[in-house]
């Protein structure tokens, strides 16, 4: 069931979610019950919730090594290192914009949903144990705490006694209008390049209308995406580089990597002349 609801909406897991947290809490519980029910949950937040299974690639080819490492977890049960062969068919859940150069832009994706269909799960929140080092309330006498009720009450009226009694004054009264009104989520919210999308989420995703930044593949809505650019004389901003004043290919100067090992180019051989042996 894990494997099937894997980056699912929250909302269609939450049910879910809380009868493995039940079993794996239970200490009464079966071994193996708890075993599966851990195992779930591990699967249920693969990778931080980045992660989902696939077995084929965006393109439509077959991730051989996703089949094999599916086909190697379902025979765990008679050598339990077999199970880790589960990531092999692990593929992240993104969405990459990248440009010929292999720069990643930054620009932003419009998502027609609300935000928290597909946000991230709440954090798992510790609950305090009733066994943990609290300190236990110290037991009060039930005379005590008579005699101390009447302490603070005989109090109260000598003070009220001695001060002035205040003028009842009518309470403003409040008008329909000032009635607090709850946020409405709005229905589509935008996303910046790169960022987190599930499959159930690619529906949705959408280039605005005049975007410099357009994805070679139009169909492809998530994975790595090389995008062109249709504004290529004007600088962009590059996520963790800055801005990028110009193409590569427009400079005067070599087109070296700097990120990269200066490697010198191979020396072509000379020609030759190959005669095979008659044996």
């Amino acid at each position: 069931m894990a494997l099937v609801l894997v980056q699912s909406p929250e909302s269609q897991v939450a049910s879910f979610r809380k009868t493995l947290e039940k079993f794996v809490a239970d200490k009464t519980e079966e071994t193996m019950c708890r075993m599966g029910a851990i195992m779930a949950a591990g699967i249920l937040d693969a990778g931080g919730r980045n992660l989902t299974m696939g077995c084929r690639s965006p393109s439509g080819y077959l991730r051989r090594a996703s089949v094999v490492g599916l086909a190697l977890f379902t025979q765990y049960w008679y050598w339990y290192p077999l199970s880790y062969f589960l990531s092999l068919s692990f593929q992240p859940a993104a969405l990459i914009g990248l440009n010929e150069n292999l720069d990643l832009p930054k620009f932003d994706i419009r998502c027609a949903s609300k935000k928290s269909l597909f946000a991230y799960p709440n954090p798992l929140t510790e609950e305090v144990s009733e066994r943990s080092g609290k300190k236990i309330p110290t037991a009060v006498l039930s005379t005590t705490g008579r005699a101390k009720k009447k302490k603070e009450q005989d109090k109260k009226s000598k003070e009220a006694g001695s001060s002035s009694a205040p003028m009842d004054v009518d309470s403003k009264p409040t008008s329909p209008k000032a009635v607090t009104r709850k946020t409405v989520e709005p229905d589509t919210h935008t996303i910046e390049n790169p960022a987190r999308v599930i499959p159930q989420q690619e529906p949705f995703i959408e280039f605005p209308e005049g975007s410099r930044w357009v994805p070679v593949k139009s169909e492809a809505r998530s994975g790595i995406l090389i995008l062109k650019d249709k504004k290529p004389s004007e600088p962009f901003d590059c996520v963790g580089d800055g801005a990028i004043p110009k193409k590569k290919e427009e400079s005067k100067e070599p087109a070296v990597d700097a990120d990269r090992m200066d490697i010198d180019t191979p020396v072509v051989p000379q020609a030759f002349e190959y005669i095979p042996d008659d044996d």
